[in-house]
């Protein structure tokens, strides 16, 4: 297992150098590895992302079947789930690309502890921490606007993630190596403009069959 983990590490080390000789910039090599993560996972980020709108459709009916079964839990999630696998909702989906993204971040943060990675604009190493705390600010705000543009309205519920979720991202880059942070940044940019581009398209219908069986069923 720590033989296919080094592998793993050497790997990216070997992204970030090609990247890098690219480049000529240790700072835009990161931005353009990021980039090439991002599109890679491209095809399973616009899946999450489809499943997700089917679900904020799919709301107003969660909320019918909710008030139907108020006093009965078991037989609202019953019902709940029948409707997603009607119209092909996957609640795990949005889980998925951050999962992937962990072993990637882990495997960065060992390689810019192991690897020369240089200095870029006011940083003077992206292996060390930024001096002026503007990425991990950029982090936490970036984040903000990630979670916040993935939402077509915010619960009650989710705001307490809202300012949390920025809040740990910017204590942890606080500490953590630059480059990390400049990843992840980037990484949150691209998710911005992807997510913006897609709430323009229209979001796919409930199927007919999930809507008809689900009024059947609380009619």
């Amino acid at each position: 297992m720590s033989q296919l983990w080094q592998w793993f590490v050497d790997l990216i080390e070997a992204g970030l150098e090609l990247s890098r000789s690219a480049t000529g910039s240790a700072g835009l090599s990161i931005i353009l590895f990021t980039v090439l993560v991002r599109l890679v996972l491209l095809p399973l980020t616009f899946s999450q992302m489809r499943s997700m709108q089917r679900m904020q459709a799919l709301q107003p009916e969660v909320e019918r079947i909710q008030k139907k079964y108020k006093n009965n839990p078991q037989k609202a999630n019953e019902a709940i789930m029948q409707l997603w696998r009607e119209n092909n909702v996957n609640p795990a989906a949005g889980c998925l690309p951050l999962l992937i993204q962990f072993p990637i971040l882990y495997a960065l943060f060992i390689a810019f502890r192991d690897f020369s990675i240089g200095s870029f604009l006011w940083i003077p190493d992206l292996g060390k921490p930024d001096p002026w705390f503007v990425l991990p600010i950029l982090a936490g705000v970036t984040t903000y606007f990630q979670m916040k543009t993935s939402m077509t309205s915010v619960q009650p519920q989710q705001r307490t993630m809202l300012v949390l979720m920025p809040a740990m991202l910017t204590f942890f880059a606080w500490s953590f190596p630059a480059g990390l942070a400049l990843y992840w940044v980037t990484s949150n940019i691209f998710s911005i403009v992807q997510q913006v581009l897609m709430n323009r398209r229209p979001a796919p219908a409930p199927a007919g069959k999930g809507k008809a069986g689900h009024e059947r069923g609380v009619s």
